[in-house]
């Protein structure tokens, strides 16, 4: 996240990015010392609707808005494949994207070796929803959650998950 922030930020334009809203005061206390130092902008959440609001601003503003595909924050997700067995995944980054009428990627940071990164993204799309709302965000969900599958098939080291998943 910070080196992807930090990498965005080069492009020229406002970089949001989307955190859980840390609970644990000692967890809060680092990341506070590490703030004052990004070219970004973190918005914390707790998954909440009213977080959209701040997420919608940023994307009006012309912004980019990173957010984490894989953490369900709230009660909003959907059951999908996932390596091998069902696991819950957001639904939120969809919704606010299509709501927004903004450009969604998927974006992956690999490590490839000591302070030696690559980053792979899906060409952008913006999301629109011919049928309900709520068959294309399971839609969406599902095609990322494949994605997913595919980059931790490939790098299994790469990917972890600290919340309860399953």
């Amino acid at each position: 996240w910070e080196i992807m922030g930090n990498m965005l930020h080069r492009l020229g334009t406002p970089v949001t990015l989307v955190m859980h809203d840390v609970e644990d005061p000692a967890v809060r206390a680092a990341l506070k010392e590490v703030e004052a130092g990004r070219s970004f902008r973190v918005l914390h959440t707790d998954g909440s609707p009213a977080a959209a609001a701040s997420i919608l601003d940023a994307l009006a503003g012309g912004g980019i808005v990173g957010m984490m595909g894989d953490r369900l924050l709230g009660a909003h997700g959907v059951p999908v494949r996932f390596l091998g067995s069902d696991a819950f995944f957001p639904v939120g980054p969809y919704a606010i994207a299509a709501a927004a009428g903004a450009p969604l990627s998927h974006v992956f940071a690999l490590r490839t070796g000591r302070r030696s990164y690559e980053f792979h993204a899906s060409p952008p799309r913006v999301l629109s929803a011919p049928g309900p709302r709520k068959d294309a965000v399971a839609l969406w969900a599902r095609e990322f959650a494949a994605r997913l599958e595919e980059v931790v098939r490939e790098n299994p080291t790469q990917w972890g998950n600290l919340y309860p998943f399953w």
